[in-house]
């Protein structure tokens, strides 16, 4: 069978001003926003999870190291989430063939 190259990108370098806020660490019943997404992609068989960081990266790096997902550091998050998409599209490997995005503050999507 063969298999197609699929990633995820989660943008998670927001300031998260309007919720008061870190988002990617807030709870979602039993785990973090950023836990359930990593769940989610993993579920549907995406190993290749990158989260893209900027503001707050240091407070995330030891939840990025325990679920096994490559960070990017954006260094233009002030610029909004599409930089961040930018960011992390821009370390995908040729053989990738697509990508989802899911910013990290739509924990609810099945």
């Amino acid at each position: 069978m063969n298999r197609r190259k699929i990633s995820a990108i989660i943008p998670a370098a927001g300031f998260s001003s309007r919720m008061g806020t870190f988002k990617p660490l807030l709870p979602l019943g039993e785990v973090t926003f950023l836990e359930r997404l990593v769940g989610l992609f993993t579920a549907g068989g995406i190993t290749d999870i990158r989260v893209v960081v900027g503001h707050q990266a240091a407070d995330l790096q030891p939840f990025l190291q325990s679920l096994h997902v490559r960070p990017v550091y954006n260094p233009r998050y002030a610029e909004g989430m599409f930089s961040s998409v930018l960011a992390g599209a821009g370390t995908l490997e040729p053989a990738v063939e697509g990508f989802f995005v899911l910013p990290v503050d739509i924990p609810l999507v099945r």
